[in-house]
Parts: structure tokens; sequence; C-alpha cells
């Protein structure tokens, strides 16, 4: 069986540094995509981190539990890379009142179309956090 860790200081710290970043970048006139990719990512994974210890916090899992909630749930986090990336930018250009938002149409299309490959992403990442914390849980064993 695997427990997950305590987690709620990290988190909180987290979440903390994700405001602190997302409010200095609303400030910004920037239009680059990067950025915002960056701040989308890092909601996407506090979500997800903020969703398992809601839900499995204090549950011990089983190998098989694990391998699956790691990998789906890196999934469904590089998935939801994109509709946080759209979120933040719709934000930023309803913020901004330019005559020229600060990110095209295209913009938003491009990364709505790069999702797939951030979902694929994920699942390897998620694949690979499980196979090292099942490596992890077997060399503690006696």
């Amino acid at each position: 069986m695997i427990r997950l860790p305590p987690l709620r200081q990290a988190l909180t710290v987290a979440t903390a540094l994700f405001a602190v970043a997302f409010f200095f970048w609303v400030g910004v006139e920037d239009t680059a995509v990067g950025p915002v990719t960056a701040l989308g990512a890092a909601a996407a994974v506090l979500a997800f981190g903020q969703a398992v210890r809601a839900r499995w916090g204090s549950r011990p899992l089983s190998r098989a539990e694990w391998f699956i909630l790691m990998s789906l749930g890196g999934a469904a986090t590089g998935l939801g890379v994109a509709p946080a990336t759209a979120l933040l930018m719709a934000i930023k250009v309803s913020l901004h009142g330019h005559a020229y938002p600060d990110y095209s149409l295209q913009a938003v299309i491009g990364v709505f179309t790069r999702a797939p490959l951030w979902g694929v992403a994920g699942l390897l990442v998620g694949m690979g956090l499980a196979l090292l914390g099942l490596a992890r849980r077997r060399t503690e064993l006696p």
C-alpha cells in the first residue's frame, strides 16, 4: 500500500507563489505565449495536486491504484493546460483595455491545437512519477 505524503504546506506555498506570479504577469504588457502557457501548466498541476490531496490524501492506495491515479491524473493535467492557458489569456485581455487584444485568436487556437500533445506529455510524466514512487516504495521495504 502506498500512502501519499502530507503535502498541505507545500501545496499552500506553491499556490501562494502561483498567485504572486499571476498578479505580476497580469500587470506586465506582454504578448508572448510562453509565460502564459507556463502559468496555465502551473495552474493545472496545482489543481491536480489539490484534488488528489482532498480526495486521496489520507487513504492508502494499492500499487495499481497509485499507477492508474498518477497516469490518468498526469494525462488530465496535461489536457487541462490548454483550457487553463486560454482562461488566463481571456483574463488578461479583459483586464487590459487595448484596441488590439494581447493575444490573437490564432494564439488561442494554437494553444488548443497543442492540447493532445500536452495530454500525452502529461500521461508520460504521470507514468514516470508513478514508477518512481513504486521504485522508491520498493527500496523502503525491508
